[in-house]
């Protein structure tokens, strides 16, 4: 070997290890926010179940806890979505977007949440029916909560497209969305229309299919507010 190449053979080695450190630095810096970014989420399900549980155990009257949690939530959310920007590739499963896009939709930033409801549906259409309907239904959900009641309406469509009626939870959730189709109709117009009357017939007929006592009480009770609206009956 010729010695005057020696030196540019070493040259090349140290910049192939210098190069391999940094790829480990930052692969190791993608994996400690990736890691970072699943606890903030983990915290804000958390988070979501403490406040469930307070509603339901003091009846929503500690208005003091209830804004502490308000705050925290939106400093966490604003936090997850900073680690969400700085991971490069695929950050969170569906799951875990549909975590981040309800903790926006109680801290009110529904245009966060609808962005965040879209990813989750992308990735919930590669796993099971069921899945797919339910982030759906639920992005249906901020479209109403925005007002947007042509786009609740086409996610609705979708969802009862996808969604499987040959097991309990699949006519659950045909039902359920048959309901939500009919409080968007009825939001729409603030009174009875054909299409009001067929979502809620269809949910009404659905509800009979779903076997499970408890999830047969949700839907009945859920299907019982809207009939007791005026003209609804």
């Amino acid at each position: 070997m010729d010695a005057s190449i020696v030196p540019i053979l070493v040259s090349v080695f140290a910049l192939l290890i210098s190069a391999y450190g940094i790829i480990e630095r930052r692969s190791a810096t993608e994996r400690d926010l990736r890691d970072r970014l699943l606890k903030k989420v983990d915290d804000l399900h958390e988070l979501g179940v403490q406040e469930d549980q307070l509603r339901w155990d003091q009846g929503g009257e500690d208005g003091d806890r209830r804004a502490a949690i308000a705050a925290q939530r939106m400093r966490m959310v604003q936090q997850a979505l900073l680690l969400e920007r700085m991971i490069k590739g695929r950050r969170l499963t569906s799951e875990e977007y549909a975590t981040l896009a309800l903790a926006c939709e109680r801290a009110g930033d529904l245009d966060q949440a609808l962005a965040l409801w879209k990813r989750a549906t992308a990735l919930a259409a590669h796993g099971s029916a069921v899945a797919e309907a339910a982030s759906w239904r639920s992005m249906a959900g901020c479209h109403s909560q925005r007002g947007d009641y042509p786009e609740m309406r086409r996610a609705i469509a979708r969802a009862l497209e996808i969604i499987p009626t040959w097991h309990d939870v699949g006519r659950y959730e045909y039902a359920m969305t048959c309901a939500d189709l009919a409080e968007g109709e009825w939001a729409a117009s603030d009174h009875e229309t054909p299409e009001f009357r067929s979502a809620l017939s269809t949910a009404l007929d659905k509800a009979e299919l779903v076997m499970s006592d408890h999830s047969r009480h949700r839907v009945t009770r859920r299907l019982a507010e809207i009939q007791s609206w005026p003209h609804a009956t």
